[in-house]
């Protein structure tokens, strides 16, 4: 069957019928989705990302807060030391 598919293409492409195709020579268009995938595997992939990003946003955020909260404290110690 494969050999047939080839046999096929190769006959049309020596006949010339791909030579004239609407966009030839001209990048494809970018797609947002892999049209070889299933509508339910597309979602869960949209959500997988999601999530993850949402995660590193919160890493961040945590992160974020320890380093104000170590700030708050040695704000606080510099304070009392240079004012006794």
């Amino acid at each position: 069957m494969d050999r047939l598919v080839e046999d096929l293409i190769q006959e049309s492409m020596s006949r010339g019928e791909f030579d004239n195709l609407a966009g030839s020579g001209k990048p494809l268009k970018h797609q947002a989705s892999n049209p070889y995938v299933d509508f339910i595997t597309h979602k869960m992939n949209q959500v997988n990302e999601c999530a993850v990003h949402s995660l590193a946003a919160m890493d961040i955020i945590v992160m974020c807060c320890e380093i104000l909260q170590s700030c708050g404290r040695h704000s606080a110690h510099t304070h009392t030391s240079v004012h006794p």
